[in-house]
């Protein structure tokens, strides 16, 4: 009766002692990393590890032919030194110092254990940088607003007052930068806005701007009534000085003919008297 009472227990002890020998290899999932900053990719093993290489690859089907990190050649660091592999007993890390947006790629690792186990991972690193605060520029026919160096792409949100949703009347231009950062323009056109306040933020849950983090603010004014009343204005001003110049011109055509006509009157009474003396 007791010997029936160990088997389960020597049966779990097996069980447990047998599933050891298995490799557990585990490593970190996709990882985000902040631009400038370092980032480690780690992967670990139930048992020591022995070897391990590192592709950069561009997805997850284009990795080069060749390893960029590999510790059987003894390559544990990039030519430009920012990245490193390292073996540490049970641990496989992979460093990226400095992070730049170049960075952003699949990476994957061939991992082999001391007992001949071995396992392939592929690791995605995203890269995210700030874009800068958003600036507004007011010009004759539209509203301009700008951000630029950020990492992914993302988009420029218009709010009116209320929080209005605005976006949807804008056109954005997006510009890719040589550091692989992008620069966005968005433009609003002055004709589709009511007078008021309006928002330009980088964050499309900034609907009130109330966060000045990421936004920026102007006021405008109805593009339609503001041309209206230059142009009343004007046609009023010009209609009295189009009358005062012909008035002028009038005026003056008569004085020339009066002043012409009076000279002609006068050399004719000097005619008469100089031949009125001869006579004499």
């Amino acid at each position: 009766m007791a010997s029936l009472q160990l088997l389960p227990l020597c049966f779990l002890l097996v069980t447990t002692q047998g599933s050891s020998e298995f490799p557990n290899f585990t490593c970190v999932e996709d990882v985000t990393a902040a631009l400038g900053k370092t980032i480690n990719l780690t992967c670990e093993n139930n048992k020591a590890m022995l070897n391990a290489t590192v592709k950069f690859c561009h997805n997850e089907t284009s990795c080069p032919k060749e390893s960029d990190l590999n510790s059987i050649s003894n390559k544990y660091i990039t030519d430009n030194g920012r990245i490193s592999l390292m073996v540490i007993n049970q641990s496989v890390i992979l460093s990226v110092h400095k992070v730049k947006i170049s960075d952003q790629r699949h990476y994957k690792f061939f991992l082999e254990a001391v007992n001949g186990d071995d396992h392939n991972k592929i690791i995605y690193l995203k890269v995210v940088a700030p874009y800068s605060e958003p600036q507004i520029k007011i010009q004759k026919d539209t509203v301009v607003c700008t951000a630029s160096g950020g990492h992914p792409q993302r988009q420029l949100y218009w709010f009116g007052d209320h929080g209005t949703n605005l976006t949807h009347n804008s056109k954005l231009v997006s510009l890719k930068n040589e550091d692989g950062s992008f620069s966005l323009i968005s433009t609003l056109q002055r004709h589709s806005l009511d007078s008021g306040t309006i928002c330009c933020s980088i964050l499309n849950n900034n609907t009130n701007c109330d966060n000045p983090q990421g936004s920026a603010l102007v006021r405008v004014g109805n593009e339609t009534t503001t041309k209206k009343v230059p142009q009343d204005a004007e046609k009023k001003i010009l209609i009295p000085v189009f009358i005062i110049v012909i008035l002028a011109a009038i005026c003056a055509a008569t004085f020339f003919h009066c002043r012409k006509k009076k000279g002609a009157i006068r050399n004719t009474c000097l005619q008469r008297l100089f031949l009125s003396e001869e006579m004499i």
